[in-house]
């Protein structure tokens, strides 16, 4: 085998990674349910850049995305029990079964605007459900993050008004608020793990489901889909969570770093989401999906019953206190 110049660099160049992997103090797994294209990995790329440089080398970070660890709610598990790290995981699917007061946040209509989003989130209300999180969970809440203005799709027809919906069979995620507001506009719900959805789409078992658009781009859901519904019926928030139990190992200055490159990870997700989501209309309209406004007075009307019936007086609380501020 004939030996060069650029061959020796290149032996040199993976001996010297190899051996910063072996240095490395701490190797930690961080993971998330979107791929690679999503505004978590760039929040999480973020996360490892800051920890890898500022630890000089003492801590190594590998991304797991779109599920490779499995699902969110399997991950918080894992983030738990200290054999993962870190996990973006939402208010719905993933915080929800151990935080059932965080489900306020999946109310329909709930939030009047981006902004109103982020002063509950960065505010008393979201300090509080971060609270209730670390307690159940045992981790560290690194920020709260956004995954998305959620709206209705499916692959049958325009969804105009709430009427429209009757009989379609639309995937939501496992949160009560969702499941029984989708229920009230007549949809057939079929909550499914958010890998699944893609499957589910092209053998039929789900004529649509809601989500934001960047997922409809970077899952390519647009594939098996054709009609988009502006309900923006959700602002989805999401948590960084770090396992308490891989917190307690690291060394003051290093936790200290966590708790800055956490933050730094949220900012970097949330300004990657508000680019993305601009760019993902433009290229579905471009795939040939169709964009309908909605009537929105009526969809708010048709859920005021989940309202109306929300338990317990916490969540009852929780929606009180966000629709004041």
């Amino acid at each position: 085998m004939k030996t060069t110049l650029k061959t020796i660099v290149l032996a040199a160049g993976l001996g010297l990674a190899a051996l910063t992997a072996q240095a490395a103090d701490f190797n930690l797994k961080v993971a998330h349910n979107g791929n690679e294209e999503h505004p978590f990995q760039d929040g999480f790329a973020t996360f490892k850049r800051l920890l890898e440089e500022g630890s000089g080398g003492r801590i190594q970070v590998t991304i797991y995305a779109q599920e490779q660890l499995g699902p969110e709610d399997k991950v918080n598990n894992m983030v738990r029990d200290g054999l993962v790290a870190a996990n973006a995981t939402s208010t719905g699917a993933g915080l929800s079964p151990y935080v059932p007061d965080i489900d306020a946040l999946n109310y329909p209509f709930l939030f009047k605007s981006m902004e109103h989003f982020y002063e509950v989130m960065d505010g008393p209300v979201g300090q509080k459900l971060a609270k209730e999180v670390e307690e159940k969970l045992n981790v560290v809440v690194l920020g709260w993050g956004f995954s998305g203005t959620r709206s209705l799709w499916n692959s049958k027809h325009p969804v105009v008004e709430p009427s429209d919906v009757g009989g379609l069979k639309i995937r939501t995620m496992n949160s009560p608020a969702l499941i029984n507001s989708f229920a009230a506009v007549g949809a057939q719900v079929t909550p499914l793990a958010f890998g699944e959805v893609y499957n589910a789409l092209q053998q039929g078992v789900i004529d649509g489901a809601e989500t934001d658009n960047v997922d409809l781009v970077v899952e390519r859901f647009y594939e098996a889909t054709k009609y988009v519904s502006m309900t923006n019926h959700l602002y989805l928030g999401a948590a960084y969570v770090f396992s308490r139990k891989v917190y307690d190992k690291l060394p003051e200055d290093l936790q200290q770093l966590v708790i800055e490159a956490g933050k730094e990870a949220v900012a970097a997700e949330r300004a990657a989401m508000d680019q993305k989501t601009v760019e993902a209309r433009s290229f579905l309209e471009s795939k040939g999906l169709v964009f309908n406004e909605v009537n929105h007075e009526a969809f708010e009307a048709a859920v005021k019953s989940v309202y109306d019936n929300a338990q317990p007086d916490t969540v009852r609380g929780l929606l009180g206190e966000i629709r004041s501020q």
